[in-house]
């Protein structure tokens, strides 16, 4: 290892080393959203470096959802100007569409009210979400959401080491993650016919304790489901 790397790495360590003093400052202040540590803010603090921002904007421009980092669109939009981009908005009833230009480069796209509904991200509890009442808080929505299409597709480096934009994000991880849960809590058919095949509850019992060994602890409330509908069954037969 020559000496200029060594010097890099010794410098590295003293910058985390004056990272973590400063984050733990910040979280005793108070100031932060509540569940902020000081390794999240730590985090936000290296995210934003990467991306030129001094610490105090990096905190103020990063957001977890559900464990997952995310920049807010108004950190977003002033990324976007910090390097060049013109960004504009073309708003129509429930739509919008964002174009982004520099120089004789430019890229269009745009989210619908409609599309939005149907990729499940206006609901929760069969109500619609505040943020997407119509008016003010749907037009920044839906900007949003075009804005994010649009970097994802052509310009994800403005992202850095973010997700996804904050405002949306909110929206679409917990539809993602949900939907993973899902896949990942399924039973087959055959697993689940195996189950109800079963004569008594001692092979019952066995047969769910060997699919609890094969399919891990991830599976235990669905096999539970199945194991007490099938002993209820069983036992209504003495």
């Amino acid at each position: 290892m020559t000496d200029k790397q060594l010097q890099k790495i010794n410098q590295e360590g003293q910058q985390w080393h004056k990272w973590g003093i400063m984050a733990q400052t910040f979280v005793k202040s108070g100031a932060l959203p509540e569940g902020d540590n000081a390794e999240r803010v730590m985090m936000k603090i290296q995210a934003g470096n990467e991306m030129g921002m001094t610490p105090v904007e990096a905190i103020k421009s990063f957001y977890f959802v559900k464990g997952v980092m995310n920049i807010f669109g108004s950190a977003t939009t002033r990324r976007m100007t910090d390097h060049g981009w013109k960004i504009s908005y073309k708003d129509e009833p429930n739509k919008c569409t964002a174009t982004v230009k520099k120089g004789d480069e430019e890229y269009t796209d745009s989210l619908t009210f409609e599309e939005a509904e149907k990729s499940h991200w206006t609901s929760a509890g069969g109500r619609l979400k505040a943020g997407w009442y119509e008016g003010a808080n749907r037009k920044l929505k839906l900007r949003y959401g075009a804005l994010s299409l649009l970097i994802k597709t052509y310009l994800p480096s403005v992202l850095g080491s973010a997700v996804d934009i904050k405002e949306i994000a909110e929206d679409t991880v917990p539809v993602i993650q949900g939907e993973l849960s899902t896949k990942l809590n399924e039973l087959t058919g055959k697993e689940v016919d195996k189950i109800n095949a079963t004569k008594t509850v001692k092979e019952l019992i066995t047969v769910c304790g060997e699919l609890k060994k094969e399919k891990g602890s991830d599976y235990h409330k669905e096999l539970l489901k199945h194991f007490n509908i099938k002993r209820a069954e069983l036992e209504a037969i003495k």
